[in-house]
């Protein structure tokens, strides 16, 4: 007997703010995290961490799929954000990375106006 296996496509998209809704905060980096039918996603820890220095921040996505940084230092721009979602999967925890296009999610952003990143 075949067990079935469930397939959880998610990448990693920006967004022009006009088309989510979303405005913008100066030094901080915030966002939707939803699934391949723009379900939303709760629960997800979003990094970020400045590219040039220390100083690791965490968000985790709300029950309507946003997150928010905290006020970044302006001071530690660039900074880099991945986002990560815990599941289960044959009674083992795994760690699932959120991530699309390497170009484009590799690259380095300044949170000075604010920067909105969403991942799909």
């Amino acid at each position: 007997m075949s067990t079935p296996v469930k397939t959880l496509t998610l990448s990693l998209s920006v967004l022009f703010l006009a088309t989510i809704g979303l405005s913008a905060t100066a030094n901080t980096v915030s966002g939707r995290v939803v699934d391949e039918r723009g379900k939303p996603v709760s629960g997800v820890r979003i990094i970020i961490a400045p590219a040039m220095f220390r100083g690791t921040l965490f968000a985790t996505s709300d029950p309507r799929s946003q997150y928010q940084s905290i006020e970044l230092n302006p001071a530690s721009n660039p900074y880099c954000v991945t986002a990560y979602k815990k599941v289960k999967y044959h009674d083992q925890k795994d760690c699932l990375r959120i991530a699309g296009n390497p170009e484009s999610y590799q690259d380095a952003l300044n949170a000075k106006a604010g920067v909105i990143r969403n991942f799909i």
